[in-house]
């Protein structure tokens, strides 16, 4: 019998277990896109040499049980740390056998872009003012933030916890929140828990959980992660029912020595010749080492950063990248071996992005579009295939969509669990997605002067296909109309009394509407309030 027969009949099962009260066991481990983005996506050529992963033959006409197993896909999240969307470029089996064969979404942001709040909304599917974690470390941030919440609600209740309830086997592998490996203390709803400990960003022989007796496997991090995902993979396989897995990858964060950070990542071996003539995008910007840096907030303004330091540590970045597009590769070829490939939804995105010299600034957890734009593909069972959609997108609306495949989506937004919406109406070419156009943008910090205000955030506001609007946690305030300023150059307020410039006086409909926004989107709860509709921003001038 075909794995995916046998995980269908497993289904029915599994159901008439449930209702006789009995569960099972666990599983051991043992707006258009900017121009040269664009460009930079096309300049890279196909990789010849990797080989394509099929898809199979058609299986027999669908008993019912199977009919409605094809309503309940495996679902597969892999997720890298500090990737920019024109990184693309140097993951050519990446963009094949899932850009190429699904939904490319070009316009997708973190709306966190730092690692802890950006995996804690992919935990939770919240934004971060409803599942606490606002920053990395403090009295805001990390694991520590996340698991003691509301008296450890996110510990009893996650995105595993759904799934797992919905019938799926459920792992996790990889990068957890920074933090996790002073408490340890594992999540309920996770079949296989295996979160990195130690030397997480050593890049080679990284300590994990391994389901509560930790190890060390030898070896370059993605390759490891490959072998261990590799290994669910089959034995979820023979379980008969539908899976998740998370492979939460380290590159291109920058990478330790000793216990301390280097400043770049660490390629593996094979791969640290690669891209010798590589150059960052951010060279060409007229954001790079922006001349009068006089309208951005004090705190963010800089000396001017180093051509030749961003161009090594660009290349340093995709060269880590090469091992995790092989990881990626493998994992579909593993599918498809298996039998489930063409019956698995496969995520493929970012925490954040990064700035190379932009506004003078290197990293991340910024306001800007390097630092909010990320790669999103998704390849699925019934999803279009070679599409660039151009649909507002956001990694808080990943949960949701995994929610919605597994067919209980209708249950977590009637209770408010998720903030997001389901991105499938859009990867399945629907003129009416249910998606927002204007996204809430927010950072946190370990920053005493905005603790001393009784919050931790560093800045808020929100976005839109046209506008970004902010306010940090100075009272600063910016403003821009990336139409027309696409690298964000020009702030249209003064930055100090957020009144609007003689530039921008043109701009007064358009701040009030973006600070009406903001007012409502800064409490939202669930997908009704934060997915809000608004309609059309105006215009200049209107």
């Amino acid at each position: 019998m075909l794995p995916s027969s046998r995980r269908a009949l497993a289904s029915v099962c599994l159901l008439l277990a449930a209702l006789l009260g009995v569960t099972g066991g666990g599983l051991s481990a043992g707006g258009a896109e900017e121009p040269d983005r664009r460009q930079a996506r096309a300049e890279q050529g196909r990789d010849e040499q990797d080989r394509d992963v099929r898809r199979p033959a058609a299986a027999p006409a669908a008993a019912p049980a199977v009919a409605a197993k094809q309503r309940r896909p495996n679902i597969v999240l892999i997720t890298t740390d500090d990737q920019t969307d024109t990184d693309m470029s140097a993951m050519p089996r990446t963009r094949r056998l899932l850009g190429d064969k699904g939904v490319d979404f070009v316009r997708a942001i973190s709306p966190h872009p730092l690692c802890c709040p950006a995996r804690a909304s992919l935990l939770t599917g919240q934004y971060a003012h409803n599942n606490g974690v606002e920053h990395n470390d403090g009295p805001y941030g990390g694991w520590d933030r996340f698991r003691s919440f509301e008296e450890g609600v996110h510990l009893r209740r996650n995105l595993g916890t759904y799934l797992q309830d919905a019938g799926y086997t459920t792992g996790f592998i990889g990068k957890m929140l920074n933090g996790y490996a002073a408490d340890r203390r594992r999540p309920r709803g996770w079949d296989l828990w295996d979160p990195t400990l130690g030397r997480t960003y050593a890049f080679v022989d990284t300590d994990f959980e391994n389901d509560g007796d930790p190890e060390t496997p030898k070896g370059y991090i993605a390759d490891v992660m490959a072998d261990r995902a590799d290994r669910f993979l089959r034995r979820a396989s023979e379980r008969g029912r539908p899976f998740f897995l998370w492979a939460s990858h380290v590159a291109p964060h920058d990478g330790t020595v000793n216990g301390r950070f280097i400043g770049e990542p660490i390629p593996a071996p094979r791969h640290r010749d690669l891209h010798r003539k590589a150059k960052p995008p951010s060279l060409k910007r007229s954001s790079f080492n922006e001349e009068d840096v006089s309208d951005k907030p004090r705190y963010l303004r800089r000396r001017t950063a180093s051509r030749k330091d961003m161009t090594h540590l660009h290349r340093q970045r995709l060269r880590s990248l090469a091992a995790v597009d092989e990881a990626n590769a493998a994992m579909l070829r593993r599918l498809k071996k298996l039998g489930e490939l063409e019956d698995t939804l496969v995520v493929f995105t970012s925490d954040n992005g990064f700035l190379l010299g932009e506004h003078r600034l290197r990293g991340k957890n910024f306001p800007y579009e390097e630092n909010l734009q990320v790669p999103l593909l998704v390849r699925g069972p019934g999803l279009d295939r070679g599409v660039r959609s151009t649909a507002p997108a956001s990694i808080v609306d990943l949960p949701a969509t995994f929610l919605d495949a597994a067919g209980v989506w209708e249950t977590a937004s009637q209770r408010r669990r998720v903030d997001g919406a389901s991105l499938l109406p859009a990867a399945r070419g629907a003129e009416s997605t249910g998606l927002s156009g204007t996204a809430l943008v927010q950072a946190g910090t370990s920053l005493a002067a905005a603790r001393k205000k009784g919050h931790g955030w560093l800045f808020r506001g929100v976005r839109t296909a046209r506008y970004t609007y902010v306010r940090h946690h100075t009272g600063e305030v910016e403003l821009y109309d990336r139409d027309v300023d696409p690298h964000q150059v020009r702030n249209l307020v003064h930055v100090g009394s957020g009144k609007l410039t003689r530039r921008g006086k043109e701009y007064a409909d358009v701040l009030a509407e973006l600070k009406r926004r903001l007012r409502a989107l800064d409490d939202c709860r669930g997908s009704k309030q934060c997915e809000k509709a608004f309609g059309p921003t105006p215009d200049p001038g209107s």
